[in-house]
């Protein structure tokens, strides 16, 4: 009889850019994301429980596993709200607001430890140019 080893820690990434006046929904993505090399470390000990906050920056280069934060022009923001589907899955919900981050591109996300510790990025290039009234509503989902 064999013993089955659990899933490396994984991602999915869903953001969408919403228009908050009008509910608009003008772009949205739905991709897998790295688990970097620091995240991996939290999660075999810790599960996910740490992540409490999600950012947005500007670079566009390619994740990879020993990325560190912080990101690139980074705008750091708390989760909204976290849920459990599972005992080894996370639901991080976030909101980045373009009224913080006029005239910069938002290219890459990443999710964060409360001692600012990165464990997962995304880039999507180009990117998106952020503008006042326009949101970036993310749900990222990881198994751990």
């Amino acid at each position: 009889m064999t013993t089955r080893q659990p899933a490396a820690p994984g991602g999915l990434l869903h953001i969408r850019a919403v228009d908050r006046t009008t509910g608009e929904i003008l772009w949205e993505r739905n991709r897998p994301n790295l688990i970097v090399n620091s995240g991996r470390a939290r999660m075999a000990t810790a599960g996910a429980a740490f992540i409490t906050h999600a950012a947005a920056g500007t670079s566009a280069l390619i994740p990879t596993p020993d990325d560190v934060g912080p990101l690139t022009d980074q705008l750091l923001v708390a989760l909204d709200s976290v849920s459990t589907p599972s005992d080894r899955q996370r639901v991080f919900v976030f909101t980045i607001p373009g009224d913080e981050m006029p005239g910069l591109t938002a290219s890459e996300f990443g999710l964060f430890t409360s001692d600012s510790i990165l464990c997962a990025r995304w880039v999507d290039v180009p990117g998106w140019p952020m503008r006042a009234g326009v949101d970036l509503i993310g749900n990222w989902h990881v198994t751990f």
